[in-house]
């Protein structure tokens, strides 16, 4: 169940002369800049379709003491760009859009970065989802159920409406696997704030209205709001919900009561309410809200430099109890992971014996992290090690992916840079 994010590389490397002194002739004399497309994410249901003209990017180049800015679009940026020795900051950014539209993700990334005489750099831009998008599915269920209804998404900048005809519908076997029978018309992009759903129609059964309200109100930037929709017979007014607030992607499932057509034993006196929605309840009394993860000291969880006594101190809450726990980390860092666990292409810390008995001193590990619903997550000891193996000038990510016991999982990538010093 993994499906695939794009994402927008840019590649620079940049190599200038310093005020009239002469550089020698084999090095570059400016700034070459390309754009390419990298979709190495993983997702887990819908892929994205959606087609970027990244000729359309503005790139703009600063220098940080007020020297010199200029903007271009890429397409019509010049093969080499003359720039001085000194500090800059080059930010990329896709057109600008309505906060809320059709088909159309809006995406952004800046670095800081230094010329040198005579040095090439080598930069990374990485141009992300900086809004929110959203898809809905209908199961064949709910589709039988309603003779006609639509799907309104909305939040504080507007509002978008899916018809019956326009959602994507699944089947769901009887021990919840959901298969996608076809795909959305469209997918739709909102502004980061908090959505408020709206489905509405009418029962094939007798044509009276059928309405239900839900507000997701945890959202952030490259969110992939993954909408299930489904009706089932019930006495009340229920819904269950699910959400894993990944990376990239946050499913959840609403389930409508409703009356099967097809059903020709139903008793007429039961009472089906469709007015207010209340959170399925769990077994113990609870509704268990997916693994999540903060960050008190980067809450954005913006790219971060690797320096000496720096704060990679997080919290993960897992409300439904830990499970699994999984670090990976990027192939350039790899190595040095299998240095110290021989022959592991990740990090189990809680079924992997090697992994606890060679990282427990670094990581929470075993029976700190099974069972838990709230732990203190610490990668101040690891990264800082990247700075004495790594390779400067790059980016180095790791990924966590916590599973809890009702198999609702959290993967979060957190980047690092490992800046490039004299």
């Amino acid at each position: 169940m993994i499906m695939r994010k794009i994402i927008y590389t840019v590649l620079m490397a940049a190599a200038v002369f310093a005020g009239c002194k002469k550089v020698t002739p084999e090095l570059p004399t400016g700034l070459q800049l390309q754009v390419t497309t990298d979709d190495t994410f993983v997702d887990k249901i819908v892929k994205s379709a959606a087609t970027v003209d990244i000729n359309t990017f503005s790139v703009e180049i600063v220098k940080k003491d007020g020297k010199f800015s200029n903007t271009w679009l890429y397409g019509e940026l010049p093969s080499l760009v003359e720039l001085s020795v000194g500090e800059y900051t080059v930010t990329v950014s896709s057109p600008e859009s309505a906060k809320v539209n059709w088909e159309n993700p809006v995406y952004g990334g800046s670095m800081d970065f230094a010329i040198l005489d005579g040095v090439v750099t080598p930069i990374n831009v990485v141009c992300t989802l900086q809004n929110m998008k959203n898809s809905v599915y209908c199961s064949e269920n709910l589709i039988k159920s309603l003779s006609t209804f639509e799907v309104k998404v909305a939040n504080s900048d507007g509002f978008l409406v899916w018809s019956s005809d326009e959602v994507g519908v699944y089947s769901q076997s009887g021990d919840g696997v959901k298969t996608i029978v076809k795909e959305p018309a469209k997918q739709a992009y909102f502004s980061v704030n908090p959505l408020n759903i709206n489905i509405s129609g009418y029962r094939s059964l007798d044509g009276t209205s059928a309405t239900l309200v839900y507000e997701i109100k945890k959202v952030e930037a490259r969110d992939h709001h993954i909408l299930y929709v489904d009706a089932y017979v019930t006495g009340q007014a229920q819904m269950t919900l699910s959400i894993d607030s990944s990376v990239n992607e946050t499913y959840t499932d609403v389930v409508m009561p409703g009356i099967d057509p097809d059903d020709s034993n139903i008793d007429d006196d039961i009472e089906v309410g469709w007015g207010e929605i209340e959170e399925e309840e769990q077994p113990d009394g609870g509704a268990f809200e997916a693994p999540y993860l903060e960050w008190p000291a980067n809450p954005d969880y913006a790219k971060m430099d690797i320096v000496e006594g720096m704060n990679v101190e997080l919290m993960v809450y897992a409300p439904a109890k830990i499970k699994e726990f999984i670090v990976r980390v990027s192939d350039n860092f790899l190595p040095a992971i299998q240095m110290l666990v021989p022959g592991v292409e990740y990090l189990d810390l809680i079924n992997d014996e090697a992994t606890k008995a060679e990282l427990g001193t670094m990581l929470p590990v075993g029976d700190q992290l099974l069972g838990q619903t709230e732990v203190q997550f610490s990668l101040s000891t690891l990264v800082p090690l990247i700075a004495a193996v790594g390779t400067q000038g790059e980016d180095y990510v790791f990924t966590l992916e916590v599973t809890d016991e009702l198999s609702q999982t959290l993967i979060k990538d957190l980047v690092f840079y490992n800046p490039i010093t004299e």
